[in-house]
């Protein structure tokens, strides 16, 4: 099986930059993991997924066309 690879928009560029190694390393597990993925997430009518990241950052992704997650955002949670 071929490993999913974490896609990152144009905008949400300098927003994924901005996270720790940690984060980073986090927030790609549990986007390519497919039992992580399946934790308690919000899905927003535009059919875009909210995933927490730590206690304190949001993430709002999707499903690319060929099946690798694509981060849209990286917010706080007081902004999401």
């Amino acid at each position: 099986m071929q490993a999913k690879k974490v896609q990152v928009t144009y905008h949400a560029k300098s927003q994924f930059e901005r996270l720790s190694k940690t984060e980073k390393d986090e927030l790609v597990r549990m986007l390519t993991d497919p039992d992580l993925r399946l934790r308690p997430q919000k899905t927003v009518p535009s059919g875009n997924s909210v995933s927490r990241l730590g206690a304190t950052k949001r993430v709002v992704w999707k499903l690319s066309e060929n099946g690798n997650p694509l981060v849209l955002s990286v917010v706080e949670a007081a902004a999401a």
